[in-house]
């Protein structure tokens, strides 16, 4: 359950106006089917059905008219559709069919490079749940007919649109659970949860919390190599008695520029071992980066606390990061090759920005199209999931203060209505949660960073933020990030999770360090002797900073993620018969504290895999 507190003496946020956490007018409503027998359905008409009821249930709560709630009810302040009576009040169909529209301009075309033309994504997404038996699905829906491009909009139209989202997902999952709904060809539905179409990023790039911007490494006759110490290196030397798939959804440069930088950098071998074994965007999973964020023209990451001034603010178009998953991909590529299949898979977009509407598509497709069935077998394949990326779902606080604003002031509303509070919040990732259960059904290991918030002028000095979603899942084995040296916290790190009796817990591993911001409108920079080292293929780093030899040096909890996902492929080659709770456990049961007393795993709150590079 989610806790939420509210900050004392937070700075103003100077971004507060500019910043988008989820696509305006978008949301998903997420059913489930609770009987009616395993006839399939026909989806398009189930989608068609499911949204002319919930168009009834809100056209009658919205052209009724509601009283002013009393001043000591701050929760029912909060939870009045006021937006969205003013737009939808006189309307019998708030809700409609959710459409991304192909490219069709010369750019986007030639955006895809050598790509084959995909069908664009449906609004729906069914997954079967194995454990209860239920079916669900993700159904995701527009608010009216405006145009949701953000380029598009202006402040006033974008702010309507995110109230009307926040005010639709709230009212949903205030009344939708306990509505009774017309049941659709012999069997009935529910519904479970509401929730936005959350804005998915790219770390270290995201949140207000970049790792640090990447430095040129000068070349070297050999290459940079990981190595483990002691059990865990004895470990990673046993044969192999099953097959690992390792696939890194993220951003991904097209395979022409890695082409060109195999042979402008020829004496980087690890480059040269991702160009011959690791094929770009392959499988492709989402329509191409110009489909599949079209709608979010504009949107950029939030590289600098300030983003009304500064180099990224006067020239976004230098801090392009396409090779981001290229770098993380190489980080696996390293640790497994040749051994293990590695697959880098674009989900965002070059400025590592998407949405959980077709990074949940992307991942729905990936046990079918990776293992060849999307039921568990035996002598299938072991997949792991690399996401060293995370929705945009503010940090607790934040998140408090920007949905329930009222609720969020009042101390004494807030104790006695936090049960209310923290369901209602709780719900607010539901999309995101259904997928990565459905995965965990399957036996896939989802590792993912824990992100890079600790750095953040509203974040108290030395108590680092919970992990960002998906890390934070029990499902889920999030990743933090340590200094160089192996036992002092990276600067920027968010936490993890701690153990419980069924779930292992999250781990901690070397991701390097940064040299903080001098200014709060310009970014961190990577620490140029605590880094990770990687494979970079744009002759020009972010910044404009000249790339000599195809090797960058980097920091994020980005880059101590692959490191895991490559020792945890490895494991579960060895030993096949593991789930992964099981393997999450074997991965952890290698860490050490890194303090002794009472809180010896403090203040990543985790243990520590010993990783090194040299």
């Amino acid at each position: 359950m989610t806790t939420p507190t509210r900050p004392t003496g937070s700075p103003v946020d100077p971004a507060e106006p500019e910043i988008v956490n989820y696509v305006p007018d978008e949301i998903c409503v997420v059913v489930t089917t609770i009987s009616g027998g395993d006839a399939p359905l026909d989806e398009a008409a189930f989608y068609e059905h499911v949204r002319g009821e919930v168009n009834r249930l809100l056209a009658g709560i919205l052209k009724a008219d509601e009283p002013e709630p009393p001043p000591t009810d701050p929760l029912a302040a909060d939870l009045r559709p006021a937006v969205l009576r003013q737009r939808f009040g006189g309307q019998r169909a708030p809700l409609q069919p959710l459409r991304r529209p192909r490219p069709r301009s010369a750019a986007a075309q030639a955006d895809r490079g050598d790509e084959p033309e995909q069908a664009p994504l449906t609004p729906w997404l069914p997954l079967r749940h194995v454990v209860s038996g239920t079916m669900t699905r993700q159904l995701y829906f527009h608010l009216g007919s405006q145009s949701t491009v953000l380029s598009r909009m202006g402040e006033a139209r974008r702010r309507q649109g995110l109230q009307s989202v926040r005010e639709a997902v709230l009212l949903l999952n205030r009344v939708g659970p306990a509505t009774t709904f017309e049941p659709f060809a012999g069997q009935y539905w529910v519904i479970t949860a509401a929730a936005p179409n959350w804005l998915t990023l790219a770390f270290p790039f995201g949140c207000g919390c970049p790792g640090g911007l990447p430095l040129p490494a000068e070349p070297e006759r050999h290459r940079w190599h990981f190595r483990f110490r002691g059990p865990l290196a004895t470990a990673l030397q046993q044969p192999e008695r099953g097959r690992v798939v390792v696939a890194v959804l993220d951003t991904c440069p097209q395979q022409a520029d890695v082409d060109a930088a195999a042979k402008r950098y020829p004496a980087n071998s690890l480059l040269a071992a991702v160009h011959a074994s690791v094929p770009m965007n392959d499988p492709p999973l989402v329509p191409s980066a110009a489909a599949a964020a079209a709608h979010l023209g504009g949107c950029l990451p939030r590289w600098q606390w300030d983003v009304s001034s500064g180099p990224a603010h006067d020239h976004p178009d230098h801090f392009a990061m396409p090779d981001h998953g290229l770098f993380v991909a190489g980080i696996v590529t390293d640790i497994v090759w040749p051994d293990t299949s590695v697959h880098l898979i674009r989900v965002l977009n070059d400025y590592g920005v998407g949405d959980l509407f077709s990074i949940g598509h992307a991942l729905a497709a990936l046990p079918g199209r990776l293992l060849g069935s999307e039921t568990p077998r035996p002598d299938e394949p072991r997949l792991v999931v690399n996401l060293s990326l995370g929705i945009d779902l503010p940090i607790p606080a934040r998140l408090l203060e920007r949905w329930l604003p009222r609720t969020a002031a009042n101390a004494r509303a807030l104790a006695e209505r936090l049960a209310d509070v923290s369901s209602l919040l709780d719900r607010l990732h539901a999309n995101l949660a259904d997928t990565v259960d459905w995965l965990h059904e399957r036996g896939v290991l989802v590792v993912a960073a824990t992100g890079n918030d600790a750095l953040r002028a509203d974040v108290t000095r030395d108590e680092p933020p919970p992990p960002r979603f998906p890390a934070r899942y029990d499902d889920v084995l999030g990743v933090a990030a340590m200094r160089r040296d192996g036992h002092t916290p990276a600067d920027y790190s968010n936490r993890g999770d701690l153990s419980s009796g069924s779930w292992p817990g999250d781990v901690a591993t070397f991701g390097g360090n940064v040299v903080a911001a001098t200014a709060p409108n310009t970014p961190a920079v990577t620490e140029a002797d605590d880094a990770v080292v990687g494979i970079f293929s744009r002759p020009t780093l972010p910044g404009g900073v000249r790339n000599r030899s195809g090797w960058v040096r980097w920091a994020g909890t980005s880059f101590s993620t692959p490191i895991i996902s490559g020792v945890a492929a490895r494991l579960w080659a060895a030993d096949p018969t593991l789930g992964p709770t099981a393997l999450m456990a074997l991965v952890r049961s290698f860490a050490h504290h890194p303090h002794a007393g009472a809180d010896p795993d403090a203040p990543l709150d985790v243990p520590i895999i010993d990783a090194a590079q040299r």
